[in-house]
């Protein structure tokens, strides 16, 4: 199957409708979204409809990833309310819609169908390279953007904060909504920042690591966010360490920041590949194929 990912039409500018014309007017200038072999198109963006309206795809699928009403830039009830309108436009356009979590698809007016998780994220590796690697369990990794929005930073500090030996690498990169709790973490003593990674990249890095981090801040946009990287982390057997996130709870593997993390060092690690298995992006699109 020939798919095409909408994605990143998600608007910044003042006049989020005109942007995301203009963005899908230069993409339908393209060779390749005007090639008509392509019979699968999966929108993860709400500000789509234009795009996939003027493709005519034989199927649409719209996965919503993401509770984007409560991302600082749409703050105000009139660009909150604009974000809705735009997504319920694609959504009714598609032939199947998922959601990531399920707090997600209950706090949609959509009739959603049942969660298939995210359709990208996680890597296939050997399960034999992950064996024997465990110590006391100091070492967690955080990948993802530095967002003040996002990142629980008062979390990471305490964390470090309540064992000496305790080591963070942070591999992201920083954008303008870091506080200064944030940048305290980002300037500790025992935290290591990194470029952003992907692919083998993450691989390496959850071999030095004992956790991945999952740390959000406590606020709507998070209550409903599902970060792709639980599944990164999972299928490289590192468990994971969470604050503030109700779309993994019940994920076996996934512990709370504050008082699980010696329960998580004693996980099998044969175990976390196995539970993220099931969200490897091929299962996941041979699932969506069957509700097509």
């Amino acid at each position: 199957m020939s798919i095409l990912h909408a994605r990143n039409l998600l608007p910044r500018a003042a006049q989020p409708r005109n942007r995301v014309f203009r963005q899908a007017n230069q993409w339908l200038t393209s060779k390749t979204l005007s090639d008509e072999s392509w019979d699968l198109v999966i929108s993860y963006d709400p500000f789509s409809a234009p795009l996939v309206a003027r493709l005519r795809y034989k199927k649409l699928v719209y996965d919503c990833v993401d509770a984007y009403e409560y991302q600082p830039q749409y703050a105000s009830l009139e660009s909150s309310q604009m974000v809705k309108e735009a997504e319920l436009e694609v959504a009714h356009m598609a032939d199947v819609r998922i959601a990531t979590s399920q707090t997600l698809a209950r706090r949609r007016g959509i009739d959603w169908k049942q969660p298939v998780a995210l359709l990208e994220g996680a890597h296939e590796m050997s399960a034999t390279s992950i064996s024997g690697r465990r110590n006391e369990g100091r070492r967690a990794l955080y990948i993802g953007a530095f967002d003040s929005y996002k990142i629980d930073a008062a979390a990471l500090i305490e964390w470090l904060s309540s064992d000496s030996d305790r080591r963070l690498v942070m591999a992201g990169r920083q954008l303008a909504g870091a506080d200064e709790t944030l940048r305290d973490l980002l300037r500790h003593d025992r935290v290591a920042v990194r470029e952003p990674v992907s692919g083998d990249q993450i691989k390496h890095l959850c071999e030095e690591a004992d956790f991945g981090i999952v740390a959000l801040q406590r606020t709507p946009y998070n209550l409903y966010s599902f970060p792709l990287k639980t599944w990164d982390y999972m299928m490289n057997g590192v468990p994971v360490l969470a604050s503030n996130a109700p779309a993994l709870h019940g994920i076996s593997g996934v512990f709370n920041i504050r008082d699980e993390y010696l329960a998580a060092a004693a996980v099998d690690p044969q175990e976390l590949v196995a539970v993220a298995a099931s969200h490897h992006v091929d299962e996941r699109l041979r699932r969506l194929q069957e509700l097509l």
